[in-house]
């Protein structure tokens, strides 16, 4: 929602503007459409008689005076009471009730509506006092076509008013408070129901016509009194059954959409709408269930390529944000690997082998990944893991010691278990090296894989081999123990690496 809108001058002011619209409709009401009813319905002799005893009469005069001010200043009262939230908002730049100011704005056009016609409702009961305390003789045929006006009239204002606001609404009002995200998010409460918009319709497209017909044939036949009230409320039956009807065929299915659409955010892609019709409804309704095949087999590969390579380097490459080809970061390198798994791997059955494998790579991968590291790759029984990029870390080399000491006391509840369970010791070995490497999509376009290359992912390799040799499970270079701040190091060796021409230093912990 787009809260600043509330304070935009012009935003309110077009809303002021917007809000006027009852009352002006209420004047041409009260004016041209009164005026013609009333010429239309009654006999001009009987009604001029009535409308000059209005004037003669001082309590008739009376009456029609504070009915009249009442009809206009009731309806003005509730409006001023209901927006009231809204100017004040704008005036002391401070939403008090964001919940309270949205309902305004949204439930304006049924509340305006409701309250125009309430005034016609208090002129009614006006017009029966009129009659009750007249001197004239009025007869009940003109006490049923004044009724009949007044009912017309409250009638138009409330379908007229309802269908003008809401019209304005849709155009001017929602459009600025909200985007075409936001608005998906709002509560049940504040969207607009089918029901009522199919109840405006229906009074304006049935009840006012057969009224205003209704009064029209009571002034030709009014002996046929009877069958005018028979006929009248078959028609409005008729067209009560025939706009429910309607309202079901159309409210039904979008409530079946609205509840898939509402599953499908919520990560639901299981869900089908059952409607098989060969309407626009229907054709839409099969539309969504392909597009949620669609976006299940999408959600598969997605779940699936998460467990080819790391997750975090998925949602990048499918960004867009790594593209073919490779950048210079400066990185630690970390690989661990299995001491003796040639003879391990002849003792065991393929299923323990497997068994036994899957334990290792998820209990020590899982210290990589809470060390925020990149799982790069499995090779054979070694596990390559990168800290540093594409996730960017204040210390990589310090998270790399920091997950190949987790992986050193999870071996040890791994051999705990696995010596239980009578299968074969698990020996690691872990190297650790930090320099420039060159990352990114390395391969052909059509088959690419995201790693690390460079002499700074050989010496780490290296340094591993290294660690049966000086008979110890971590080792890592002198450039990482020095950035990686670590205090308690120890150093090893300064030894060759296959390669290189100078000597490394090597530390431990």
């Amino acid at each position: 929602m787009k809260k600043e809108v509330f304070f935009d001058r012009k935003f309110i002011l077009r809303f002021f503007l917007i809000s006027l619209v009852p009352f002006i409709w209420n004047g041409i009401f009260a004016s041209v459409v009164s005026y013609s009813l009333n010429n239309l319905l009654y006999d001009k002799k009987e009604f001029e008689i009535f409308v000059q005893s209005l004037f003669v009469d001082p309590k008739l005069s009376w009456i029609n005076m504070t009915s009249f001010i009442l009809s206009f200043f009731i309806p003005s009262f509730f409006i001023t009471k209901f927006l009231y939230p809204i100017y004040k908002a704008y005036f002391i730049k401070k939403i008090l009730d964001e919940n309270q100011v949205i309902d305004r704005f949204l439930s304006y056009p049924k509340f305006s509506s409701i309250i125009s016609s309430l005034g016609w409702g208090i002129g009614t009961v006006g017009f029966f006092f009129l009659v009750y305390y007249s001197e004239m003789e009025i007869s009940s045929a003109t006490l049923i076509k004044g009724t009949i006006v007044n009912v017309l009239l409250c009638l138009l204002v409330l379908s007229t008013v309802y269908f003008t606001m809401d019209l304005f609404s849709r155009k001017f009002i929602i459009p600025e408070l909200f985007d075409e995200k936001s608005i998906a998010g709002l509560p049940s409460n504040y969207s607009r129901n089918l029901l009522h918009q199919f109840l405006f319709y229906f009074l304006t497209i049935c009840i006012i016509p057969i009224l205003l017909y209704f009064g029209i044939l009571f002034n030709l036949k009014k002996d046929k009194m009877g069958y005018l009230i028979f006929i009248t409320g078959i028609f409005i039956s008729v067209g009560f059954l025939l706009t429910r009807y309607i309202l079901t065929t159309i409210s039904k299915p979008i409530s079946k959409i609205q509840t898939a659409l509402n599953e499908i955010r919520n990560g639901n892609l299981d869900i089908k709408v059952n409607l098989i019709s060969n309407d626009e409804l229907g054709f839409l309704a099969s539309s969504l269930n392909l597009m949620t095949e669609e976006l299940k087999e999408k959600e598969f590969i997605k779940n699936s390529f998460g467990k080819i390579i790391d997750p975090r380097v998925r949602d990048l490459l499918l960004k867009g944000e790594i593209k073919l080809g490779g950048d210079e970061k400066e990185v630690s390198v970390l690989f661990v690997d299995i001491r003796g798994f040639t003879s391990i791997s002849e003792k065991l059955e393929p299923n323990k082998l497997v068994e036994w494998l899957n334990l290792y790579f998820e209990n020590l991968g899982s210290c990589i990944l809470e060390n925020n590291g990149i799982i790069n790759k499995f090779i054979g029984d070694s596990i390559m893991a990168i800290f540093g990029s594409p996730i960017p870390l204040e210390n990589p080399s310090n998270s790399a010691i920091l997950a190949a000491i987790k992986m050193r006391t999870e071996t040890k509840k791994l051999n705990e278990y696995f010596k239980q369970n009578s299968m074969p010791e698990l020996k690691i070995g872990i190297g650790i090296h930090t320099g420039k490497v060159i990352l990114g999509n390395i391969g052909m376009k059509d088959r690419v894989e995201y790693t690390a290359i460079g002499d700074t992912v050989n010496i780490a390799s290296r340094i591993e081999s290294l660690c049966k040799e000086f008979q110890t499970d971590i080792l890592f270079s002198e450039n990482s123990m020095k950035l990686s701040g670590v205090e308690n190091s120890k150093f090893i060796s300064e030894t060759n690496i296959r390669g290189k021409e100078n000597q490394i230093k090597l530390y431990s912990i």
